[in-house]
């Protein structure tokens, strides 16, 4: 289907052909997250842990959804002096598609989505914001919950398993992700990695 789609619309690129586009990726996206559910909760994941440059990360993760951000601005802060995080590259995307689209689905309709990152001692964060009227007081951690829906936050709709998939993913291989509130307006997905010294450097001190 998604192939007669970029045909057509290589054809005749309207407005229509961009709405189906968008619907396919919407879909895949949504029996992507169900495998990855069970995957999660058979225990099947297979976790293979390389060296990643966080800004190709997100480049990669925001260039599969390019469609779902045409309406958004993409604000990233994400420098590339920053140390290189151990995780597996599969997972690692997975949990960025879905934290990103999820700004892009429950932030401000056309609002900016920031992603930032940080080194604070040890750890490397990277944050994603939306513009959102954000979280609803007390759901910061069930918002991760297979199927939540925060009634009465920015996080209303969809089909409630990208942020458990997200946080599953997280879990499995040691890093740490969270929701808050910014002060300055929206919510704020941070995800977290230790930063490891490499083996050869450890040996030389």
């Amino acid at each position: 289907m998604s192939a007669a789609i970029d045909a057509l619309a290589a054809e005749h690129d309207t407005a229509d052909t961009a709405t189906a586009r968008g619907e396919v990726a919407r879909l895949k996206r949504f029996l992507d997250n169900l495998l990855d559910m069970v995957r999660i909760d058979s225990g099947a994941l297979v976790i293979r842990p390389e060296p990643i440059d966080l800004t190709d990360a997100v480049a990669s993760a925001a260039h599969d959804l390019r469609d779902l951000l045409a309406r958004h601005r993409i604000d990233l802060a994400v420098p590339p002096t920053l140390p290189l995080v151990s995780a597996d590259p599969g997972l690692l995307h997975h949990i960025l598609i879905n934290l990103i689209g999820n700004a892009a689905v429950h932030g401000a309709e056309t609002g900016a989505i920031t992603l930032i990152g940080d080194r604070r001692g040890d750890i490397v964060t990277l944050a994603v914001r939306d513009t959102g009227p954000g979280l609803a007081p007390g759901s910061e951690r069930r918002i991760f919950e297979t199927f939540a829906r925060g009634a009465g936050s920015d996080r209303h709709g969809g089909s409630g398993l990208g942020l458990a998939i997200a946080k599953g993913f997280a879990d499995a291989m040691g890093l740490a992700l969270t929701a808050a509130n910014h002060p300055d307006g929206g919510a704020e997905f941070t995800l977290a990695f230790p930063v490891r010294t490499p083996p050869r450097a450890a040996a030389a001190h």
